[in-house]
């Protein structure tokens, strides 16, 4: 599946205002292009000129970097508008008029926002938008935007109540990523056309409902990610009304308090019926301690209702707290599982359980384990999913618990067991 997210590398330090300067003016660039005409023409192609980064440090004055600048807010400003607009020029020629653009605007919270004459310059060329992410606090946005050739959009901005108005036009966008309060402009998107996904970060669970509805547009098989965060002591959320969503892929994420999870968890799986959905993971944020908890009652309902016997293929619990008994109970439920993600449960009673019949299609098993099940059952399992897999490739995928100890004999069971259609990963 083509997708046009953005993937931005941010800059891992504070960039200085020269440093940004130069990489706005194409420096570099021009300095080649006075080699001859021939490399001048090459040059000043407008291809090499339509990838356009502002960092916030162009319209400050530097003020906490450890490199400011010399020049005030205003001159700083005036530099950089003029800057642009003799950029934006580049990126057109009589031949090639229409240049498609890529624009990406970055700057932390607490940096000015973006001044009004460079926002009005960028959006004099939404036309050509072929890519925008706006990672900064924006002035007063247009009431209407008209960015034809936009295929891939990305808002993170404070201003909680901006977006609203906002009226885009944009018949190719399929991929979006909003962030935080950048969630109020999902009711002026097109949710029916973002085939390539949609991914929401960082929204509280007041605006579950919000987040549920517009789930509900979004197109048949797209992929949809949402990351929920819980701040401690967080009030619990009104249970939205339940809606269908046609998505085919749901990545499910919690940062902050997960020791809240389990409830919010379960709030949202009492909001949805996913009758497409082929694929659902789970994940904590990078930092955070601990696993989800797991709303097992909730999840059998959904189960149940989005009759995923036909549909579900893969399943990551990887980051979630599943007892041995949790999933004993979804095995069963559960028969077109291809691939099977689990934390460190798996015990005796857990392999045998997996033992064919059970999930006839699984082709990929990954586990963190300490090892601590029988081993000849462990034979036993691995190459009954061999055998009944023979016509494909069969994957374990193991990563070993911080605990474990003595795998030898483990290890030469595995080896032992496995033949040259049977892929292992120590």
């Amino acid at each position: 599946m083509k997708s046009y997210f953005l993937f931005w590398m941010l800059p891992l330090s504070t960039p200085s205002f020269e440093a940004e300067k130069e990489r706005l003016t194409h420096h570099r660039l021009v300095e080649l292009s006075s080699v001859c005409k021939r490399w001048r023409g090459l040059c000043l192609t407008p291809t090499f000129w339509s990838r356009i980064e502002l960092d916030s440090v162009l319209w400050s004055d530097g003020e906490g970097t450890a490199d400011r600048h010399p020049m005030d807010k205003s001159e700083a400003r005036r530099i950089t508008g003029d800057l642009l607009e003799l950029r934006l020029k580049r990126t057109t020629t009589t031949t090639i008029p229409h240049q498609p653009l890529h624009i990406m605007v970055v700057g932390p919270y607490h940096a000015p926002p973006l001044p009004k004459r460079l926002f009005r310059l960028l959006c004099d060329t939404a036309y050509r938008w072929e890519t925008a992410c706006f990672i900064c606090t924006l002035p007063k946005v247009p009431s209407t935007l008209s960015a034809p050739l936009l295929k891939a959009l990305e808002l993170n901005t404070p201003q909680a109540n901006l977006l609203r108005t906002l009226t885009l036009t944009a018949p190719l966008l399929s991929s979006v990523v909003l962030t935080g309060s950048a969630l109020r402009a999902v009711q002026s998107l097109p949710a029916e056309q973002l085939y390539n996904g949609a991914t929401i970060l960082d929204i509280r669970p007041d605006q579950l409902a919000m987040v549920v509805s517009f789930a509900g547009r979004l197109p048949s098989s797209a992929s949809f990610r949402l990351r929920l965060f819980l701040e401690p002591n967080t009030p619990t959320p009104t249970p939205a009304a339940t809606v269908v969503s046609k998505v085919g892929y749901l990545n499910l994420g919690l940062v902050g308090d997960v020791a809240q999870s389990s409830l919010i968890m379960g709030t949202t799986f009492a909001a949805l019926v996913l009758p497409r959905l082929r694929s659902l993971q789970f994940h904590v944020g990078e930092f955070d301690v601990g696993c989800l908890g797991w709303p097992q009652a909730e999840f059998v309902r959904l189960c149940s209702r989005s009759q995923w016997e036909h549909s579900l293929a893969v399943l990551d619990l990887a980051h979630v707290l599943v007892t041995e008994q949790h999933l004993l109970e979804l095995i069963p439920l559960l028969p077109r599982l291809e691939i099977l993600s689990i934390a460190d449960i798996l015990s005796d009673r857990l392999i045998i359980a997996l033992r064919m019949p059970a999930l006839p299609h699984l082709w990929k098993f990954t586990s963190i384990s300490a090892f601590t099940f029988d081993k000849s059952i462990f034979a036993d399992w691995i190459g009954s999913r061999q055998k009944a897999c023979d016509a494909r490739s069969v994957t374990f995928y193991w990563h070993l618990h911080p605990a474990t100890s003595a795998l030898e004999w483990h290890l030469d069971v595995i080896r032992e067991t496995l033949d040259t259609a049977t892929s292992f990963v120590e």
